[in-house]
Order: C-alpha cells, then structure tokens, then sequence
C-alpha cells in the first residue's frame, strides 16, 4: 500500500516530503545530546537511595533542578557558539 501511494505522490510533494524528513532527522540529531544531561541527573536522583547526602539536605531537589538547568544551558550555549543549533 505505501508503494501505491508513492508512486501516485507528485514528484514535488516526494522532495518535500524528503526535505521534511531531513529536517526532522537533524533536529533530532541536535537535541538529543542536549537532552542527556537531565535525563542522566534526573535518573540518578530518581533512584531512591538513602545514601545521598542532598536527600536529607531542604535544598537537594531545588540544587538538583537548577544544576540540570545549568548544564543543559551551558551545553545550549555551547551549541549555539559552534552553530550546531
């Protein structure tokens, strides 16, 4: 069936359907590095252990949030220096 439809599709509409495609695969390709750093602070923090130290501290999950905002800034500013974004 997806061979039907594009073999019908217009040869216009096949090039932008592949320039959306790239699109979508570069925009993918530029976030998910950004992505790793709260995802790697949130996991860790996410595991309830006892033995961290922040978990007993009033300030742990405000620190916990703002480093993982300040790391995913720090590698957007990176990106964004270097063009990459």
């Amino acid at each position: 069936m997806a061979e039907f439809a594009h073999r019908d599709a217009s040869e216009e509409l096949q090039r932008y359907l592949r320039d959306v495609a790239d699109h979508v695969s570069q925009t993918s390709e530029r976030v998910d590095p950004v992505l790793l750093a709260p995802t790697l602070v949130g996991a860790i923090y996410g595991m309830n252990f006892d033995n961290i130290p922040e978990l007993h501290w009033i300030f742990g999950y405000p620190f916990a949030i703002s480093l993982m905002a300040a790391i995913s800034g720090g590698i957007y500013i990176a990106f964004k220096r270097h063009n990459c974004l």
